[in-house]
């Protein structure tokens, strides 16, 4: 069974991120986001996820966003990921608690470095995609990397981001199950090229449309045989579906506002 740590939107708002999705002339409909959220995780558990919560916290608005928490390695180990500004001060020490009451094996990543959870991807071999932004000089990802070998024996694959929509790559790469990857090529410095020498040429790969990227086409989760992702297109869905998946939208806006996605609303446990 699929097990996914989920946070609820309580103190949820997007004006914590200065990022291109935010519209400072609309604030966020608390109501609104509750219910997309609700709606969500009702459908997440009736396919047949597992779905375990982490208590939220007044002083952080984005802990909804529970993937950027941690990267949950091989051997019930995780590591946990800092996020840049106040995020990076405050949220940590939730994860650690929760994790290690769940019996896992904590590990942090050095004080000097961050890393979105949203630019960590793993594939379907087990090995781990990495997007780096305009200007990353990349050592945070050395260190994942490096720990990355010791607890699995896995490899970890970067990518340059060049679109400042796009600087997640959870936004611009995603996985069907281990069938077949969602790709939308703009947010790529190389487009599909840069995916060339990956695992992840060796599946079916749907490119992506700017319209359904910006429905958070990417940033969708995979329960048994069915992907959830954002208010897309009919003929993306008819492509997911054609691989043998049902396709089901999910109305995520409220989030989309703070540059978040379902897949940013769940942290795979397993």
């Amino acid at each position: 069974m699929q097990r996914f740590l989920v946070c609820s939107p309580e103190y949820y708002d997007s004006t914590f991120m200065f990022n291109p999705w935010m519209n400072y002339n609309e604030s966020v409909d608390f109501d609104l986001a509750r219910a997309q959220w609700d709606r969500a995780i009702e459908a997440l558990t009736e396919a047949g996820a597992e779905v375990e919560y982490l208590a939220p916290s007044p002083y952080s608005p984005a802990q909804v966003f529970t993937a950027d928490g941690a990267v949950v390695l091989d051997n019930r180990h995780a590591l946990l990921l800092r996020n840049d500004g106040p995020r990076g001060t405050l949220e940590p020490r939730y994860f650690a608690e929760w994790l290690r009451s769940d019996g896992f094996t904590v590990e942090s990543i050095p004080p000097n470095r961050s890393i979105d959870g949203g630019n960590v991807l793993r594939l379907h071999d087990g090995s781990l995609a990495c997007g780096l932004k305009p200007g990353s000089d990349g050592s945070s990802e050395k260190y994942l990397e490096r720990i990355l070998e010791l607890t699995e024996g896995a490899k970890l694959y970067r990518f340059q981001l060049v679109d400042r929509k796009f600087l997640h790559l959870d936004m611009a790469l995603g996985k069907i199950g281990n069938d077949a990857y969602l790709v939308f090529e703009p947010a790529f410095e190389d487009g599909l090229i840069s995916l060339k020498s990956t695992p992840a040429m060796k599946k079916p790969i749907i490119t992506v449309s700017q319209n359904d990227a910006e429905q958070f086409a990417c940033n969708g989760v995979t329960v048994g045989n069915t992907f959830f992702t954002g208010m897309v297109s009919q003929s993306l869905i008819d492509s997911i579906e054609g691989l043998g998946y049902r396709a089901v939208t999910l109305d995520m806006s409220e989030f989309h506002k703070a540059g978040g996605g379902l897949k940013c609303l769940t942290l795979p446990l397993n």
